[in-house]
């Protein structure tokens, strides 16, 4: 590292030693009117520097890959749905929709998976449900229709979708 003043004359320094990777060298430096000043500076292999870059692009690929995996499994289930059967669901989700004031129309899904209700879309929104949610009472329909219409109404959808792109590009952060 050189450090030059204004007004004082430019000299020619010999190169530095290069040194090891984890090692402070001390740099050469004009000297100056108030005396001798010296400086440290980090040699870094570009090597290690590479390497580095590879892992990342590698880590955050893998994370992209996953989250369009699972985008993938959510587009299979609901293209495997089918419409929910049962008026008392839809009625229901109407009231709720009114509670909340969700003005965006939401589809009702039932599939024969084992899983736990869900919304998926933005757009479009689709709410799936198990084929045993229609022997649910009538309180639990209520909880679970507010609990997914409020993900829907707040775009749950495009903020984790958003977080997930930033965890895919910071998760190999140093």
């Amino acid at each position: 590292m050189l450090e030059l003043r204004a007004g004082e004359p430019t000299r020619k320094l010999a190169p530095a030693m290069p040194a090891s990777p984890d090692r402070w060298q001390p740099a050469k430096v004009a000297p100056s009117s108030a005396g001798h000043r010296r400086s440290y500076t980090v040699h870094v292999g570009t090597d290690w520097v590479g390497l580095g870059g590879l892992i990342w692009l590698a880590v955050t690929l893998l994370v992209l890959l996953w989250t369009a995996a699972g985008q993938l499994e959510f587009r299979r289930l609901c293209r495997g749905a089918r419409p929910f059967p049962d008026e008392d669901w839809r009625r229901l989700a109407e009231q709720v929709s009114e509670v909340i004031r969700l003005r965006r129309r939401v589809a009702l899904l039932q599939t024969d998976d084992h899983l736990i209700p869900l919304t998926w879309g933005w757009r479009r929104p689709k709410l799936l449900l198990r084929a045993e949610a229609g022997q649910w009472p009538e309180e639990r329909r209520r909880l679970v229709l507010l609990h997914e219409l409020a993900h829907v109404k707040r775009g749950d959808v495009l903020t984790q979708g958003m977080a997930r792109l930033a965890c895919a590009f910071w998760r190999c952060n140093p």
